[in-house]
């Protein structure tokens, strides 16, 4: 499976009514940049808000500073926003991306598949995208059901790790934006895996907290059980 990761092969993926197999492709850099450009798209510059003149007045200190916090806050996340308009924008967007190598894929065709996708298969569409380790998944699936919630992962920004292997291997900007979102966790990692989702690359494990206490002891119950 790391190979597959490291090197970004499609997989196939049956979606569809019928389901068929598809080839569904890791997601990369320039493909975040692209739905991030969308969400900016549907966002309208803090500074448009501001009065066409500079005034040293209450009101306007008052509409700097919202427009500040507007700033700061920055546009909607495209993966998470209530915006029907982005919603559809980015769900196509990230459609056409993952299935770039997939031959004969026509606009048309991308947008009837659409149409059709559960919730199901869009799971699984997300699951090759951002390069989940299924057991790493199903173990998180289990220490919830035992009463260990995984905590939010302490990731960084995909801009801080991009830099970061950037300088620790000497790549350009234009080499590393053509990785896949999995292979560059993987070359940060050591070779280990980790399950990105759209949260932003985890710390390498290296630097990751250790295991809550009894945590190991409800999973030795848990599979133990399971064998009885």
């Amino acid at each position: 499976m790391s190979l597959r990761l490291l090197f970004a092969r499609p997989v196939g993926v049956l979606l569809g009514q019928p389901e068929t197999v598809y080839l569904v492709s890791p997601l990369r850099p320039v493909d975040l940049a692209d739905l991030e450009s969308l969400a900016f798209a549907t966002w309208q510059n803090p500074v448009e808000t501001l009065p066409a003149t500079d005034e040293n007045t209450p009101e306007h200190r008052h509409a700097l500073r919202k427009a500040l916090d507007a700033a700061e806050a920055g546009p909607p996340a495209w993966s998470e926003t209530n915006n029907p308009e982005l919603s559809t924008a980015a769900a196509m967007a990230l459609l056409r991306a993952v299935m770039r190598n997939h031959s004969g894929m026509t606009e048309e065709a991308l947008q009837i598949l659409a149409m059709q996708l559960t919730a199901t298969q869009w799971q699984r569409i997300y699951r090759v995208a951002w390069g989940v380790d299924p057991a790493r998944e199903l173990i998180q699936r289990i220490d919830r059901l035992i009463g260990f919630p995984p905590d939010p992962p302490d990731g960084v920004p995909w801009a801080q790790a991009i830099v970061s292997l950037a300088e620790s291997t000497g790549w350009t900007l234009e080499v590393i934006g053509q990785l896949s979102l999995a292979s560059i966790n993987l070359l940060r990692n050591g070779g280990n895996p980790v399950d990105p989702w759209d949260s932003g690359p985890e710390m390498p494990i290296s630097e990751m907290p250790t295991q809550p206490d009894g945590l190991q002891a409800a999973r030795e119950k848990f599979f133990s059980e399971g064998a009885e």
